[in-house]
């Protein structure tokens, strides 16, 4: 199944590249946004500290505001690229499975009637619940550290949360996907209940579903180590013919961005063929 998927997931972008590209450029522009914002805020806070030559309570004030408009600003900008994510998720699920890879598709989680506000309260009530868990891991590790002392029982608490949390990851990943296409699909579902309907789902593919992962995170260390390398020629290029290693690595930057996009786009496309798959 898993070959299946790769291999599929190729000959639809393929297919439908440009399409699928320009469905994709909302989160792109807004992804560039994002990075040119942050390093924006991020000087701020930096300048305010430089700027601080009196420490008194108004200017410590002032830095701390600075560092909480930082960290609000921060925090609304990858919450509005967090769900276009989303969205454009949803709309390669929608385009494939109409087999008609629309621009407009890129917002199917906005387009669909009162669904937008459901997938927050999900993603609410999921938070809430990943955070009792490390909660309550949390406070054992505590005890067992500082109270028990053993060092053994406070490494397998780790491990413990480590290998829950990713349980977590794999079991209910795929819950917004879902509960947007048992909508599409008019099957029952709610906020809750699509918890059991995507616990129901991913059962007897969890297997599959995490070597397709470590497939995807092999691609991804060898995508990154490759152009990793291709940076560091071209840097020590640049340092010895100055024209030529600046011409040269202008153009890996925007070789690496552009091969960057499209194995992101890949990787996505990949993870919609396997919920197709196990959806069947």
């Amino acid at each position: 199944m898993i070959s299946r998927v790769l291999s599929d997931s190729f000959i639809t972008i393929k297919n439908n590249f440009k399409k699928i590209f320009f469905m994709s450029l909302p989160v792109i522009v807004f992804g560039l946004f994002f990075n040119g914002m942050s390093s924006s805020l991020d000087r701020t806070v930096l300048n305010s500290l430089d700027n601080l030559t009196d420490v008194t309570v108004d200017s410590v004030f002032g830095v701390l505001n600075n560092y909480i408009g930082l960290g609000l600003g921060t925090y609304i900008l990858v919450l509005i690229l967090s769900y276009l994510q989303l969205s454009l998720s949803m709309g390669y699920l929608k385009s494939d499975q109409e087999d008609n890879f629309e621009f407009k598709n890129a917002f199917a989680l906005f387009l669909q009637k009162n669904t937008w506000w459901k997938i927050i309260l999900i993603s609410i009530v999921f938070s809430i619940a990943v955070s009792l868990v490390i909660g309550v891991f949390a406070l054992l590790i505590f005890v067992s550290a500082y109270f028990i002392q053993s060092g053994l029982l406070t490494a397998i608490f780790i491990i413990g949360l480590i290998v829950l949390l990713f349980y977590i990851a794999i079991t209910f990943g795929f819950n917004y996907l879902n509960y947007y296409d048992d909508i599409n699909k008019q099957n029952k579902t709610g906020v809750f209940l699509s918890f059991k309907n995507v616990w129901n789902l991913i059962s007897g593919y969890r297997g599959a579903y995490f070597g397709l992962m470590i497939i995807i995170g092999l691609l991804t260390f060898g995508f990154t180590s490759v152009f990793g390398l291709a940076i560091g020629i071209f840097s020590a290029l640049f340092s010895l013919i100055p024209v030529i290693g600046s011409f040269l690595g202008w153009i890996v930057n925007i070789l690496i961005t552009l091969f960057g996009l499209i194995f992101a786009i890949y990787t996505n496309m990949v993870t919609i063929k396997f919920f197709k798959e196990i959806k069947k």
